[in-house]
């Protein structure tokens, strides 16, 4: 799996939230509970990852359309694709 072709699902707030609802950042974060936009912008950069309840509220604001476990496995696709980046080379190549 080449890590450069999978982006964080951050990219993907942005394009099926923010985008498609006209949703803004600050907004978004005040219905994921948090005071300041900060948390949703380093989501979308990011630098940030999905919690799971993270991820049910985005499957509420998109009604359904794109599940809890769509971000989540989105997540855990990412993750998947730098872990072998994150091996010590003497790991790397083991079958």
């Amino acid at each position: 799996m080449n890590s450069a072709r999978i982006k964080h699902p951050g990219a993907l707030i942005d394009i099926l939230v923010l985008q498609r609802t006209g949703m803004s950042q600050s907004a978004l974060a005040r219905a994921m509970g948090f005071n300041q936009p900060q948390p949703v912008n380093e989501l979308v950069k990011g630098k940030r990852n999905i919690t799971p309840k993270m991820a049910i509220i985005l499957e509420q604001l998109c009604d359904g359309a794109y599940p809890a476990a769509f971000w989540l496995v989105a997540l855990l696709r990412w993750e998947r694709a730098l872990a072998p980046d994150a091996l010590a080379p003497s790991r790397r190549g083991r079958g």
